[in-house]
């Protein structure tokens, strides 16, 4: 799907696109946004635009890291979107592809992204066309936010999860914690790629002149990502330490517990070896026709047994 948004215009969608020439005015702001569209129908808009080659071939993998790229006075840069957002930080990314032009935004996803959507139903959407880079900071802007607002939900989560832990920590808050580190790991990775991102962008318009409105969007934008790559580093540690502070706990609940099974054992095996000895089938054996013979073999059982009791309380193998 290629949806066309020009100055003073409605989205116009496109389904040829041999179609597009007729329809754009290369004259006049504009921003093209392709979505879903084949690598041969991507590739030939491009091109027909003057995109770089090199860029058309990135724009058309899966899976690249976020970049940027400075191509004969046009930029080109990838971006991880967000598509959509589950619960407990389960962020599906959207790999992004953006050209810049003096008058024309391209915009490049396979499937719809959370910035793009916003940016679209926003009313000054016709304002911000006019400037192209204009359009691109609202549209990071837009997905910046969204990035924050879902990881600073994790801050009274993370809360209950210490206080929760401390009493009675679960296998689940385990597997819970793990999930979250793992996520936060990879938001951390792509924050860091976002912010070198824009501080490149930041660069490349320094040697250009720029309106104010638009260096206040880029320091924006790139305050907002070096604030998400902060709290995510932040909330990573947070959840090693929980973790770790769990298995510790585990693992003393798990020594007191052997402890105790080692006193027992360590009771019961004099005991153990003084009723074999009597439960030999031997004659011969001197206490055996002893009428107090039991009691007294009781009483010395449990003179061991208490004994060791003491010993084990003097030694404080009972706290």
């Amino acid at each position: 799907m290629i949806r066309v948004q020009q100055q003073d215009k409605n989205f116009t969608y496109i389904s040829n696109i041999k179609d597009i020439d007729s329809l754009v005015n290369k004259e006049q702001p504009c921003w093209i946004d392709i979505e879903n569209e084949t690598n041969e129908n991507i590739a030939s808009l491009l091109i027909s635009f003057g995109c770089h080659e090199l860029a058309v071939h990135d724009v058309l993998k899966k899976n690249l890291p976020p970049k940027f790229e400075d191509f004969e006075g046009s930029i080109f840069m990838l971006y991880k979107g967000i598509g959509s957002v589950k619960e407990n930080l389960d962020i599906k990314h959207v790999q992004m592809g953006f050209f810049v032009k003096e008058n024309l935004l391209i915009s490049i996803h396979e499937e719809p992204s959370f910035g793009i959507e916003a940016a679209k139903n926003n009313k000054d959407l016709l304002k911000w066309i006019k400037t192209p880079l204009l359009l691109l900071c609202k549209i990071l802007d837009s997905s910046a936010l969204k990035y924050l607002d879902e990881i600073l939900q994790l801050d009274h989560v993370l809360a209950e999860f210490e206080d929760k832990i401390a009493v009675i920590g679960t296998d689940d808050d385990l597997t819970t914690l793990t999930a979250y580190k793992t996520r936060l790991r990879r938001l951390r990775r792509i924050a860091n790629y976002h912010e070198k991102i824009i501080i490149e962008i930041i660069k490349f318009y320094d040697q250009r002149k720029l309106c104010a409105e638009d260096k206040h969007h880029l320091k924006g934008l790139h305050v907002k990502f070096e604030r998400i790559h902060s709290l995510t580093t932040m909330y990573y540690d947070m959840c090693g330490d929980l973790i770790d502070g769990y298995l510790s706990l585990t693992s003393h609940r798990l020594n007191k517990s052997m402890k105790i099974l080692t006193v027992i054992t360590a009771i019961f095996i004099p005991l153990g070896l003084l009723a074999g000895i009597y439960g030999m089938n031997f004659d011969n054996i001197p206490e055996l026709h002893n009428p107090n013979g039991y009691f007294i073999l009781i009483g010395v059982m449990s003179l061991i047994a208490s004994t060791l009791l003491i010993l084990f309380k003097k030694t404080k193998w009972l706290e």
